[in-house]
């Protein structure tokens, strides 16, 4: 796969950063394994010293920080890396919200529903989508008929704790 070449690659080019550079290298980039599960990896590179000031050796310290990046940016992520209805339906079970739909969401609607777990105002929100106000009404709208018991709210409430109270989260 041609993703994998350029992480590969990335990791490399981070090596010999922390060489020359004599100082650690970060990077952040995102990462799927062998099932399609995707994270969004930080790659930190810290040279090893000998006695003479020369690197010996570079040390790699690397960590999913997929669960501190905005719901917005872990789909844009599946969607790198899968066809739309299936970068939808794995952002889903990533957030634990598949089991509150009753039917997938469009790409337009799952933007909404993710930035509106994010708090945006449907203002921010058409802003952001380059839509009306009206139109995101329309998606919210939608998105209740195609959520068990068409409580929006509560699966947005739902997704926000998820994020925020996940073991894995780092709080900034």
């Amino acid at each position: 796969m041609e993703w994998g070449r350029q992480y590969a690659r990335l990791v490399e080019m981070l090596d010999i950063a922390a060489r020359e550079t004599k100082s650690p290298a970060i990077q952040r980039s995102p990462f799927v394994d062998s099932r399609g599960n995707v994270q969004m990896d930080e790659i930190t590179k810290f040279p090893i010293f000998g006695f003479n000031g020369k690197v010996l050796g570079i040390v790699t310290y690397r960590h999913d920080i997929t669960r501190t990046i905005p719901p917005v940016r872990v789909y844009q992520i599946h969607r790198y890396f899968h066809p739309i209805a299936e970068a939808i339906k794995r952002s889903l079970v990533f957030f634990g919200a598949d089991t509150d739909f009753l039917f997938l969401p469009t790409e337009a609607q799952i933007y909404v529903f993710l930035l509106r777990s994010e708090r945006y105002s449907n203002k921010e929100i058409a802003r952001f989508m380059g839509i009306s106000d009206r139109t995101v009404e329309c998606h919210c709208a939608t998105l209740r008929n195609k959520i068990v018991d068409g409580d929006l709210a509560h699966v947005i409430h739902i997704l926000k704790r998820k994020m925020s109270c996940d073991e894995n989260s780092i709080q900034s």
